[in-house]
């Protein structure tokens, strides 16, 4: 497609890309019977050494900012 995808992100360790694929696609109103060929999630995350544990009321945030780049 030509493009390249730049993630800054703050507070996050971590950054997740997924797609439901098409079974579970077609339960989220959102992405419809097709659309998850043309669909991508990306996340911030923290998650395996960096997971984090909170105490009752303590809050935690992160942030992205997602560019797609064209290339050429």
């Amino acid at each position: 497609m030509a493009r390249r995808l730049r993630v800054e992100k703050r507070g996050s360790h971590a950054t997740v890309v997924w797609n439901p694929g098409r079974d579970r696609a077609r339960a989220m109103r959102d992405i419809g019977e097709d659309g998850w060929r043309g669909f991508v999630c990306v996340e911030t995350a923290n998650v395996g050494p960096h997971a984090m544990r909170l105490a009752p009321g303590a809050r935690s945030a992160m942030t992205a900012e997602i560019e797609v780049i064209p290339l050429g």
